[in-house]
């Protein structure tokens, strides 16, 4: 066996348990919050972030780019964000925005490192599956990730495993977040005080 088959064996083996640690990981932290709810409760969140002091705002940005990885919904942390800068909209719907598109992007590109593309690779890679994500991918992604109960994390796995267009991904992602999180962020007050938050 040669050097390179070696090395190609010894990558492949590595994607296949980075793959299984980050299933178990995803599995284990939807099962330790669908039974511990008050962690993704707004205020509970505040005062975690508001425990690092100083740093908070790093931490913050930090838990924002990274919390798709995991599966992790946005909207507790934008609220969040909502409580922490009350008086200042834009600052909060500015780093959301990238905050989120910054996520997508990571996940996009962490589902082709994870070998998403190719265990699915025989179901997506046909002409007219093909076809179909050319012709209706961007209104599919902009659509599902307006919808606040469509996890967008999941629309951004899938427009990486069949590889769409990044450039159309990150338009449609953009596009459709920014339209719901503008409606949260700009309205957000209100929804919160309706709830006792």
């Amino acid at each position: 066996m040669q050097l390179i088959d070696i090395i190609v064996v010894m990558i492949k083996a590595i994607r296949r348990i980075a793959l299984v640690v980050w299933i178990v990981s995803v599995i284990s932290l939807a099962y330790y919050i669908s039974h511990h709810r008050e962690y993704l409760d707004p205020a509970n969140l505040l005062s975690f972030f508001q425990s690092f002091g100083s740093l908070a705002l790093i931490i913050y940005i930090l838990a924002s780019f990274v919390r798709g990885l995991v599966l992790l919904p946005s909207l507790p942390l934008v609220l969040v964000w909502i409580l922490f800068f009350p008086s200042n909209p834009h600052l909060v719907f500015l780093i959301s925005m990238l905050g989120i598109v910054f996520s997508g992007v990571l996940i996009y590109r962490f589902s082709d490192l994870m070998g998403f593309d190719e265990m699915f690779a025989r179901h997506t890679h046909s002409k007219k599956i093909q076809d179909t994500i050319e012709k209706y991918g961007f209104y599919a992604v902009t659509l599902w990730s307006f919808v606040p109960v469509f996890p967008t994390d999941l629309i951004c796995y899938v427009a990486g495993t069949v590889r769409m267009n990044f450039w159309k991904f990150i338009l449609a992602l953009t596009l459709g977040e920014w339209l719901i999180v503008g409606i949260i962020v700009y309205g957000g007050r209100e929804m919160m005080a309706m709830f006792g938050l």
